[in-house]
């Protein structure tokens, strides 16, 4: 999927839904025409990976071989030619008008051998194989004049034309020894034939016959030869053994001129092949034995450049490219202007008068007549007097005719020189479109542009805007002025009607059809609106309008559109005919090879045009023709009117492409939009708009005539019941039946409804009509670009094979029994009582997107609208009967539109939909309230958090005594979690309202700091958290805040947070130490610290109190009690109150079914981690037996588990590897992590550990969810941080890491060192340029360097103070995980290694030996604590990387007394007053002067 975004720069499937499960049945995305010309390796490589079995996709590693070779960017096409036809030379002949032009380009490649094998091909790559039986075999072949020659070793030759027709035979003259290649032509009249001994120059007559010029006898034998000719030289290069290529120059008298010779470096080697340029300047040289290719530039005589031909594929060369360049859209305004007179004229202009305002009224006129006084002044006077010149002198001089109130004057007055004036003015370069230059009309013969003079076609584009200019009629001469007023070089007339592409003649009183327009052969729009047009009358002379893309033919008269004027057209693609006189479409209008869009609105339409079964083997025909009406098959195509030869046969190609092998092919032209249903039927309409007709019933031939239809209206129309599904086309994303009479639902497909009215598909050039009897003929070409594009059309088909013969029988595109793609559906103003959109078994429309069902008669709302899952809008308005809506419309949950008004709804609804800003939300919310039976749940998980000796089991036991239990309290094993249930409700003071008791599942942690890295499991959202510290530990107890509260806003963001500080009374009993102010100074700092506004800024939860208290007296803990039940009811979950949330009732039913099987686990010793399957299934059962009902569905289980979760009832976590686990039981999970934490590894520090002691834990880890969590246990640690991977079979564990203080002390033990991972040193020397004024790394004494082991070393190494590299980073905060994530991968990154290990140098000449010495003697290791990570050789510190903590160690610097400095935003030193809370990194690293 990634290469195929690369490739074709779109998401596949974009804009579609249900993407997953279309790709899961088979589904792939669909390649477009002009992505089909990606090179053939590029599509193979596609089909490879979207291969539905796994193993057959390729690895990682062959992906790398595939995209590394030089044919995959290159290669178009690849065919077998099969044994028979083994070649001994290629011609390539283009064979189309205009090679610059890739929708013509055509060529034909001739393969000589013992069959002539001619391949047809085109950008799109080979389209046709035919071989030519011929009576020798064909050795040389080649292209004389407009024949081609083939030619065998003796001198025999069979002439053949384009269309492989046999012409004639020839004996040329005979030479000393055999051909070695093919005959050349030079300068159109002689030829040169060359054997391995001789050159001989003929005279080549018009009739083939030839006389003999000359022979030049070679000393050497001449093994291949080539022939350069241009206007300036005549050369022949004739290549011999030893390197040596004798170049012979021909005299103006087609003579032997004289000779040279040029010799290659390589005397040795064989002239196997040389082929000259076009140009004459260069010549390749191939060698025998060689895979390289040399270039010899002529003039110079000697070699440029060489190619290894063994890197690139053979054939690989593209055969065709193009650059298409699309110019920007410019808009035009024309204006209007006027004056009085010929005299005042003059006069005003010379004096400076403003020629476009308005004319006065004057008192002398007697009369006004309209249209003098409304925005047109000089130039309406002058045409009214019929001034010409006057007309000529304005319009030079700036004159606008405003809203052609001019040009409409002078066409009521019929003064055809005026009108021809005003209208070359209303002509523009048209920048949207291009001149067709490949259909110009020159009288007998249709030709391109690039066979004639620039002088003889226009060159520029030209867009006529003749609306609302009062014509009645038009002249062809106003059109030739038109197109030469924007090509004024042009010097003919009548190619100059190839310069139109748009032409606007709306708001005009035409009564006919222009036949003029039907001769503009690059015309591609035209708006013939709001016009009198009775009927269009087909000219008898050739048409060469077959551009045209847009006509617009709306507000006319029209009453029919013949099959002869829709036939003209082959280029149509939108076709407007609303607000005519139509009371029929011929049957052709499915016919149409381009046709998108038709808008046939405001007619007298009842019925469309069927196909009838009878017919559709054959495409219809106006009348009998023996010589028009031709059959044409795939073999013929190359010539329609010229069957093949008897010697020549078509062979099937056989393509070495994956893609055309393996996918399936259908006549999809450019439309992504069907991947996945037949098409059959060459329509291509997307969009019919047949609304304000008279139809009664739905026509049911849409479906197979419109197999592509995507938007249908027929609204305003007179049907009464809704069609079957399978009668409407089956890929349609919009339907609008709305005012209708609709009164019955969708109903029952009978067989008379499935009958098949498709449209065979078209030919791949095959015309539909016979040609006039005056049209000229024209030289058919051999293939177009749809029949080539349709083989090379690429759509994958999701839907098996049939295998019901009475299914078979079936029309294809009636086989659905749904809508599976339909988004909008508009039935407003209808009779509907009721409405299904579902059937007993599946959804009948699950791509609803918009569903309007207003000012019907429903006399409830439907129910199963609820199924739409993807409903967004739904109007039910006007509907008076509805009084109140389903509770299942609370599961459409991307709902945000819903109209109620003109309802008869009861309360409450009425009051919620008849408000100022009613919200949809709120009405599905309560809706889905009553659904699942929610109310709000007053319960909270209580979290108890903190450090050692803070007092937290004297608070769980001061408050346990005054909650009330709801049960007795659970706790693990070894202690290290206790949980309980409390359930506590303030005492009311007077105007406080009644809250009501809350619900607390308080869970205690263990104290001791390596369980601390356990407790972030069970940090979630739904929780209240007491964070416990000991206020006479002063501003130690900060720094532990601090790292309790980052790491609650990084598990649970936002949490709630109350700061219970314990322990004054010792603060009070020591007044010594702590002094007055303590307390109350203590508690403003924390208040000032963490009570802030923006919290998440500084990695700190949402801290709503901070409270102080002795846990030993009573009235301290009921403030404490009470400020948690007040807080309670303040904990949020995003912007809602969690208890105010509602709650389903299946949430709760949940929770009280998990709590079961918790104690069933924990009373029967047994593990209480399950996967989720068997939870759900051993829920469900629990929950029909106990509460009658099971979860509606997958999204409501889900839910409940998120819940559950966060109520702290399970764990289960959404990390890709872990979602399939659920821990029934957190207290399990609890003591199974505090079980792992407690390992020790016997030879390992604390901090460390195997994996291998795992094993004992894991060990009877062998079934059902017990597996899976034994393979996903590691992801489980690395999760928060518990325990990483930092060498292969061992951990590292931060929470038992030592803290930088124990390490400075040297405590026993507190060490923590890991070998680096290194190969060896690698000892570098100064630069040539200079040395460094000391050695990093020298000998202390002049001790012999030998490899003995038993030898005394001394290895030194220094640095200078300025060779260090410091840089500090100061943090708003260090989030929860940050060192132990860094510290692992640092030692695991390649990239640092690689640095370290080149950190030494020496001056010393002896570099690889002390290398040695110092890779077996001075060993690197990791230091690591719970803050920072240093590497040490020999007790000498060469990289760290650490927090600053001022007192852990002497420092040469201490940062909190420096003066820091740093750039503003204006990049402006300022000086940084630094928090003194807010902590700093620092990293220093050593380095020499060379790397510094």
């Amino acid at each position: 999927m990634f290469l195929y975004e690369l490739l074709t720069l779109k998401f596949p499937f974009e804009g579609e839904e249900h993407v997953k499960e279309r790709m899961l049945d088979g589904a792939r995305p669909v390649l477009l025409p002009h992505e089909l010309l990606l090179p053939t390796p590029m599509l193979d490589l596609l089909v490879h990976c979207w291969s539905a079995h796994p193993e057959s996709r390729p690895s990682s590693s062959q992906l790398v071989g595939f995209c590394a070779a030089p044919e995959f960017t290159h290669l178009l096409d690849v065919c077998e030619l099969g044994e028979a036809l083994p070649p001994s030379q290629l011609l390539a002949i283009p064979i189309s008008d205009e090679v610059d032009d890739p929708d013509d380009f055509e060529a034909q490649l001739w393969l000589s051998g013992r069959e002539m094998a001619v391949m047809g091909c085109t950008q799109y790559g080979f389209v046709d194989q035919k071989s030519i039986i011929m009576p020798f075999r064909a050795k040389y072949v080649c292209r004389v004049r407009d024949s081609i020659w083939s030619c065998d070793e003796c001198g025999q030759v069979t002439v053949y034309g384009i269309s492989l027709q046999e012409t004639g035979h020839l004996q040329l003259p005979s030479l000393n020894g055999a051909l070695i290649c093919a005959p050349e032509l030079i300068s159109n009249d002689v030829l040169v034939l060359i054997s391995d001994k001789q050159i001989m120059l003929l005279k080549l007559s018009e009739s083939n016959s030839v006389s003999h010029l000359g022979t030049f006898d070679s000393p050497y034998e001449i093994r291949t030869a080539t022939v350069l000719d241009n206007p300036s030289t005549r050369q022949i290069w004739a290549g011999h053994s030893e390197g040596r290529i004798s170049i012979h120059h021909l005299a103006v008298n087609d003579a032997f001129s004289f000779s040279s010779s040029l010799y290659l470096p390589d005397e040795k080697c064989l002239v196997r092949q040389l082929v000259g340029s076009k140009d004459a300047q260069k010549v390749w040289i191939a060698l025998e034995n060689s895979p390289r290719i040399l270039m010899v530039e002529v003039e110079k005589r000697q070699v440029t450049c060489s190619l290894d031909i063994r890197k690139v594929m053979p054939g690989s060369e593209t055969i065709h490219t193009i650059d298409m360049e699309m110019a920007s859209q410019n808009h035009v305004t024309c204006l209007g202007l006027l004056e009085r007179n010929d005299g005042d004229q003059l006069l005003l202009l010379d004096a400076g008068a403003d020629i476009n305002l308005p004319l006065a009224v004057l008192d002398t006129e007697y009369s006004v007549e309209e249209g003098r006084c409304i925005g047109s002044g000089a130039l309406v006077e002058a045409v009214r007097s019929d001034g010409l010149h006057i007309v000529h002198f304005l319009l030079d001089r700036g004159a606008l005719d405003t809203d052609n109130k001019a040009l409409r004057l002078a066409a009521q007055g019929k003064n055809e020189k005026l009108i021809r004036v005003f209208l070359t003015r209303l002509v523009f370069a048209d920048p949207e479109y291009k001149i067709n230059k490949k259909n110009i009309d020159v009288g007998q013969i249709q030709v391109g542009q690039s066979l004639l003079p620039s002088s003889l076609c226009p060159s520029k584009a030209a867009q006529l805007n003749w609306s609302s200019a009062n014509l009645d009629q038009l002249q062809s001469d106003w059109f030739v002025a038109a197109a030469l007023h924007v090509n004024p070089r042009l010097r003919t007339t009548r190619l100059s009607l190839a310069a139109i592409t748009r032409v606007d003649l709306s708001e005009n009183r035409l009564n006919t059809f222009p036949s003029v327009l039907f001769q503009m052969p690059s015309l591609r729009s035209l708006n013939l609106a709001d016009n009198n047009i009775r009927k269009i009358e087909i000219p008898t002379y050739y048409i060469s309008s077959t551009s045209l893309e847009i006509l617009i033919l709306k507000n006319n008269q029209l009453e029919c559109l013949t099959i002869q004027f829709l036939s003209s057209l082959p280029q149509l693609q939108q076709l407007d005919v609303s607000k005519n006189e139509l009371s029929q479409l011929p049957e052709y209008i499915w016919l149409c090879p381009a046709l998108k869009e038709l808008n046939a609105s405001f007619n007298r339409l009842s019925t469309l045009p069927m196909v009838a079964r009878t017919s559709r083997g054959e495409r219809p025909r106006l009348q009998n023709s023996n010589n028009n009406s031709l059959n044409q098959s795939p073999a013929n195509e190359s010539n329609p009117l010229v069957d093949d030869p008897p010697n020549v046969t078509t062979n099937p190609l056989k393509r070495q492409n994956v893609w055309q092998a393996n996918i399936n092919l259908s006549k999809i032209d450019d439309d992504s939009l069907f991947p996945d249903f037949p098409v059959t039927s060459s329509n291509t309409l997307t969009t019919i708009n047949l609304s304000h007709n008279k139809f009664h019933t739905f026509p049911f031939c849409l479906a197979c005539t419109c197999p592509r239809l995507l938007i249908l209206n027929m609204s305003n129309n007179a049907m009464t019941s809704l069609p079957p599904m399978a009668c409407v086309p089956a890929h349609l994303r919009t339907l609008d039946l709305s005012y209708n009479k609709i009164q019955e639902n969708f109903i029952e497909a009978t067989p008379l409804h499935v009958v098949c009215h498709a449209v065979p598909p078209t030919t791949a050039n095959g015309p539909m009509l016979p040609k006039r009897r005056n049209s000229p003929a024209r030289q058919h070409r051999s293939r177009s670009k749809s029949a080539v594009r349709s083989q090379r059309s690429l759509s994958v088909s999701r839907h098996l094979t049939l295998t019901d013969p009475q299914k078979e029988e079936e029309c294809v595109h009636k086989r659905h029994d749904s809508l599976e793609w339909l988004k909008t559906l508009q039935l407003a103003g209808n009779r509907l009582r009721s409405v299904s959109v579902t059937s007993p078994t599946k959804v009948l429309l699950p791509a609803l997107n918009v569903l309007d069902l207003s000012d019907n008669k429903l006399g409830q709302a439907p129910a199963d609208v609820a199924k739409l899952s993807l409903l967004s809008m739904l109007n039910l308005s006007g509907n008076t009967a509805i009084k109140e809506l389903p509770s299942d419309y609370g599961m459409l949950s991307r709902l945000w539109s819903l109209s109620l008004k003109g309802c008869s709804l009861k309360e409450p609804l009425e009051s919620m939909v008849n408000v100022e800003n009613c919200k949809t939300v709120e009405i599905v919310a309560y809706l889905k309230t009553i659904l699942e039976e929610s109310k709000t749940y007053h319960h909270l998980r209580l979290m108890i958090l903190g450090g050692d000796r803070v007092g937290k089991s004297t608070v769980w036991e001061a408050l346990s005594k005054e909650a009330v239990h709801k049960r007795q309290p659970v706790q693990s094993e070894t202690g290290v979690i206790r949980q309980a249930e409390w359930k506590f409700e303030a005492k009311r003071m007077k105007g406080d309202p009644n809250l009501g008791p809350v619900g607390f599942s308080v869970i205690d942690f263990g104290g001791q700091r390596e369980y601390y890295s356990t407790h972030q499991y069970f940090l979630s959202k739904r929780s209240l958290n007491l964070v416990l510290w000991k206020i006479t530990d002063g501003d130690e107890a900060l720094a532990q805040l601090d790292t309790w509260l980052i790491n609650i806003q990084a598990r649970a963001p936002n949490s709630t947070v109350i700061l219970v500080g314990t322990h004054i009374d010792q603060a009070y009993s020591n007044s010594s130490k702590f002094g007055a102010g303590y307390i109350d100074n203590m508690e403003q700092k924390v208040r000032s610290r963490y009570m802030i506004a923006d919290a998440d800024k500084s990695g700190f939860p949402r801290v709503v109190d901070v409270i102080l208290i002795t846990s030993t007296v009573r009235n301290d803990v009921k403030a404490l009690l009470n400020t948690i039940y007040r807080t309670a009811w303040e904990v949020r979950i995003g912007k809602e109150r969690a208890m105010e949330q509602q709650i389903p009732s299946s949430y709760v039913a949940l929770m009280k079914v998990t709590k079961e099987l918790a104690a069933e686990f924990r009373k029967e010793s047994q593990h209480a981690v399950m996967t989720v399957d068997s939870y759900k299934a051993r829920a469900k059962k629990r929950m029909i037996s106990k509460f009658g009902r099971p979860f509606r569905d997958d999204i409501e289980f889900h839910g409940a588990c998120t819940f559950l979760h966060d109520c702290g009832e399970l764990v289960r976590f959404e990390d890709a590897t872990l979602r399939d686990l659920i821990f029934v039981d957190p207290l399990w999970l609890a003591e199974f992590l505090t079980s792992i934490v407690i390992l020790r590894s016997p030879n390992l520090p604390a901090g460390l550990l195997s994996t291998d002691a795992l094993n004992p834990l894991t060990r009877s880890f062998k079934t059902g969810a017990l597996t899976v969590l034994k393979a996903q246990l590691l992801d489980l640690l690395h999760k928060f941080e518990l325990a990483l991977a930092t060498q292969p079979r061992q951990l590292l564990i931060p929470s038992l890491l030592p803290d930088e203080y124990r390490l400075r002390t040297d405590a026993l033990g507190s060490t923590v060192k890991i070998r680096m991972k290194m190969a060896q040193w690698n000892v570098r020397c100064p630069s040539p340029t200079g040395s460094p004024t000391k050695s990093p790394l020298r000998r202390a004494s002049p001790t012999d360097l030998s490899s003995d082991d038993h030898e005394d070393i001394m290895l030194q190494f220094t640095y200078d103070d300025d060779q260090l590299l410091r840089r500090i980073y100061a943090l708003a905060y260090i989030p929860s995980g940050f060192w132990s994530r860094l510290i692992t991968r640092i030692m695991g990154d390649k990239n640092v290694c690689a640095a370290i290990e080149s950190i030494f140098m020496t001056t010393s000449a002896d570099r690889l030996r002390i290398s040695n010495i110092a890779t077996k003697h001075a060993k690197a290791e990791w230091i690591v604590w719970q803050t920072g990570i240093e590497l040490n050789v020999k007790g000498h510190t060469l990289f760290s990387l650490k927090q600053f903590l001022p007192l852990a160690e002497a420092r040469d610097i201490d940062y909190a007394t420096l003066d820091l400095r740093a750039k503003d935003e204006q990049k402006r030193w300022r000086t940084w007053n630094k928090p003194a809370h807010r902590p700093i990194v620092e990293m220093i690293k050593t380095f020499d002067e060379n790397r510094c």
